[in-house]
């Protein structure tokens, strides 16, 4: 009884650091303008780096009343290629709306439930909201039995949060246990710093975003207008848009919002996966049917495959179909071609199948770091075969600059090929099959980028190889006549 008589009156006196609980209870409106930038730490070209993936102007609107939030989005995207990306996103208590302004015309369908979930909980990212669930949650508990922490659950979100606050109890941080299809259990942050004066009430107006303390997203606030009239079509969702099947599960995940803000896809996260495995010679297979691709090898007793994409659901249906493909086969190895999040979120999947994981050597570290990592928010089939004990560390096999795979009849070599998109990059190359599997560098979906297709290009002049197919990790396969001419070879 003591302590939550603490932590309220803490509570209390953070509001009252930044206006009063009267004060903060009379916002009903909230209209933000900002402007800023957004990075993205695992697609850089080397371990632990970073990307610089857009700058952006952002007008959002809040009904804290309502429970209604609106989000206009505009931005130039840098990484992985010069687009904009722009959309305005609506959500209230029941549903949500996304129109996608990208491409100049408006494409309007309902908010995937994961960006949907995220939104909602992102609802605490202005200030007051945050301080308002921490003081509803009757179990809310100082965090270290100091007076900085406030812990406690925020029901919407269905997750543990953080409240920390400065020695003056200005609100400095909220940080939520989330859970990452890639890195497994991480936390998020919002981070609020330069409070400035709005009508009587102290608002941030710079918000930073962390996962597990490495920024993905700086605001800079340029206007601040609180209880200004809304009208109601800024928030209305149309009957048709509610109609439709949402399609998922509404997963609390920042890697959605940080797909969709370098306009790369996110759609398949948490949904019924389409694999197609599509022959390109006997025993060899390109496996399809969504955004990223696997390359399924057929051995004697045994299956390869090359690049574990996405997250696990994309695994189980890739695993599925190679099963279906040659049945009785076990997938001994798991090849990736590097360590970007999503080409290699599926890996523990195969790790489950107690299949090896074959990994350029520059990333063996981070690779073991992933498949040790604990998942308690959404455990995956390798953290459950942990909890069972039938599974304990995997296997991992590490690849310098070349190294063949071999079953006595047929290969299947691995080299490392330089080159300016990731550090440690393997391609695949079958010889009798005469077909060579590359991600990223090489496809028919993005613009060609003649630095990335020349390094394998080159690769495979170097080496002397027969390569007749090239299998891309998005896309399709095209003959390798096809890539020399674009090259103007």
């Amino acid at each position: 009884m003591l302590e939550t008589q603490t932590v309220l009156s803490i509570l209390d006196e953070a509001a009252a650091a930044i206006g009063g609980w009267t004060a903060l209870e009379s916002i009903q409106c909230v209209h933000l303008d900002s402007e800023g930038q957004d990075w993205e730490p695992w697609q850089a070209h080397d371990i632990g780096g970073t990307v610089d993936a857009s700058t952006f102007r952002i007008a959002t609107d809040l009904d804290l009343g309502a429970g209604a939030s609106r989000v206009e989005m505009d931005a130039n995207v840098a990484y992985p290629w010069p687009h904009r990306v722009a959309y305005v996103e609506i959500t209230d208590a029941d549903a949500g709306m996304l129109a996608d302004l990208s491409l100049g015309a408006v494409a309007i369908r309902r908010l995937h439930p994961s960006l949907y979930a995220t939104a909602r909980r992102d609802f605490a990212a202005f200030a007051p909201e945050a301080l308002r669930l921490a003081r509803a949650d009757a179990g809310a508990v100082l965090e270290g039995r100091t007076s900085r922490s406030v812990r406690f659950r925020h029901h919407d979100a269905d997750r543990w949060a953080t409240l920390t606050l400065a020695d003056d109890r200005t609100p400095t941080s909220l940080t939520y246990a989330d859970h990452d299809p890639v890195q497994g259990d991480i936390s998020y942050c919002f981070e609020w710093s330069d409070w400035r004066d709005v009508g009587g009430i102290r608002l941030p107006y710079k918000l930073r975003r962390l996962i597990d303390g490495r920024p993905i997203r700086e605001e800079r606030l340029s206007r601040v207008t609180l209880n200004e009239p809304v009208s109601d079509e800024k928030f209305t969702i149309p009957t048709i848009v509610r109609a439709q099947d949402e399609a998922g599960r509404r997963i609390v995940t920042g890697w959605t919002q940080r797909r969709r803000a370098m306009g790369l896809p996110y759609e398949e996260y948490t949904r019924v996966q389409h694999v197609d495995t599509t022959p390109l010679a006997p025993g060899v297979w390109l496996a399809r049917g969504g955004t990223h691709n696997s390359f399924v090898i057929e051995m004697a007793d045994h299956l390869v495959v090359f690049e574990p994409p996405l997250f696990e659901g994309r695994s189980e249906g890739v695993i599925a179909a190679a099963k279906k493909s040659a049945p009785g086969k076990p997938i001994r190895h798991i090849v990736l071609s590097h360590f970007h999040d999503d080409h290699m979120g599926g890996v523990r999947t195969y790790a489950a199948e107690e299949a090896i994981v074959v990994v350029h050597s520059s990333a063996g570290d981070y690779i073991r770091a992933v498949l040790g990592q604990r998942r308690t928010l959404e455990p995956d089939r390798l953290e459950i075969a942990r909890r069972d004990g039938r599974q304990s560390q995997p296997a991992v096999m590490l690849v310098d600059d070349a190294m063949s795979l071999t079953d006595g009849t047929r290969e299947v070599k691995l080299f490392q090929v330089p080159n300016a998109h990731s550090s440690g990059m393997l391609v695949g190359y079958v010889p009798d099959a005469r077909v060579l599997f590359t991600a990223d560098l090489v496809s028919d979906t993005f613009p060609l980028i003649p630095a990335f297709a020349s390094s394998v290009y080159e690769l495979i002049e170097k080496n002397k190889l027969s390569v007749q197919m090239i299998a891309c990790g998005h896309g399709n396969a095209m003959p390798f006549a096809q890539l020399a001419y674009a090259l103007g070879k």
